[in-house]
């Protein structure tokens, strides 16, 4: 049996302009999870954007959130398309709250084209 998804964060969301995108909440329990991003459709730019990503956590619907992990700042020569691999997965650290956002954050300059999907899977089902 392969990694259970718990929740999806994007799915095929676009990451053009300069600026963060927060994703949809996830719930529920995150021991032995991981976040997993695909690049969904290769990114471009004519200005050398880049893109990072950001697990956040809150412990309330609605309430403020905090960083929990910050990847690195990905080029966008690193933003193509593999159906073999993932662009990243980050391990999510024990005694997490309760709600887990993913932020994407594009600088330096906008895509003209870009998307990724990103879930929380967990390995132990």
């Amino acid at each position: 049996m392969g990694p259970h998804k718990n929740g999806k964060f994007f799915t095929a969301q676009a990451l053009t302009s300069i600026g963060t995108v927060n994703s949809d909440t996830v719930q529920g329990d995150a021991e032995g999870a991981e976040v997993e991003i695909q690049v969904n459709t290769a990114f471009t730019t004519a200005a050398a954007g880049t893109l990072q990503l950001a697990l956040m956590e809150c412990a309330t619907v609605g309430g403020s959130y905090t960083e929990v992990l910050k990847s690195k700042v990905y080029a966008v020569s690193e933003l193509t398309k593999s159906a073999k691999e993932p662009l990243l997965r980050m391990a999510v650290p024990r005694d997490r709250l309760a709600f887990l956002r993913l932020d994407a954050i594009i600088a330096t300059g906008a895509m003209t084209a870009g998307k990724i999907d990103a879930y929380l899977i967990n390995r132990q089902l």
